[in-house]
């Protein structure tokens, strides 16, 4: 697949690849449960994927998801299938969805460097770029993820005007960069 081990040599095996990506994902959880995240919701830190959430509780609730407001202005950054996309996380308490959201998207972008990228740019989960997204609880590693994994462009649905960006920029075929634009 195109990879390379830290030494230049042939890929990990795949099940070194697998235990990295188990054990990146959970201690980013880990470490998220420990963060206080800008965004709380019902005394636990949510992060920016708060809003969407609670949005979905308050479409199930017959109300306007986007009628959640804070600090006296409404929310209405993301688009519904935001709110769709993150709907799975309302099954469990929420001091669990930023930990689970940033365990997985992490999880995922370590997937995808270890299998398209090559290991050494595992160091990008050292950088302040990743700190501010896990703190803030953001979908960026989620995109990252999705440039060396093309099975994750559905997801741009959730941020649509970030999504069109990242299906024209990747190094897809005109078939794919036609089945992002339509989705």
């Amino acid at each position: 697949d195109g990879s390379f081990g830290f030494d230049g040599g042939p890929v990990w095996p795949l099940g070194v690849r697998i235990v990295v990506v188990v054990a990146v994902g959970l201690a980013a959880a880990v470490v998220s449960w420990l963060m206080a995240h800008p965004i709380r919701f019902q005394g636990a830190g949510v992060g920016d994927i708060g809003p969407p959430i609670i949005g979905m509780k308050l479409l199930a609730s017959g109300q306007s998801p986007f009628a959640l407001t804070l600090r006296n202005e409404v929310i209405t950054l993301y688009p519904l299938t935001t709110s769709v996309v993150l709907s799975p996380l309302l099954l469990v308490p929420a001091a669990l969805w930023a930990p689970i959201f940033t365990g997985l998207g992490t999880s995922l972008l370590a997937a995808g460097v270890l299998w398209r990228g090559k290991p050494w740019q595992l160091l990008a989960l050292a950088t302040p770029c990743y700190y501010t997204a896990m703190h803030s609880v953001q979908w960026s590693p989620y995109f990252a993820a999705a440039l060396l994994l093309p099975v994750l462009l559905p997801l741009t649905v959730v941020k649509p005007q970030l999504g069109l960006v990242l299906v024209a920029c990747g190094r897809w075929n005109l078939r794919r960069i036609l089945i992002g634009l339509l989705i």
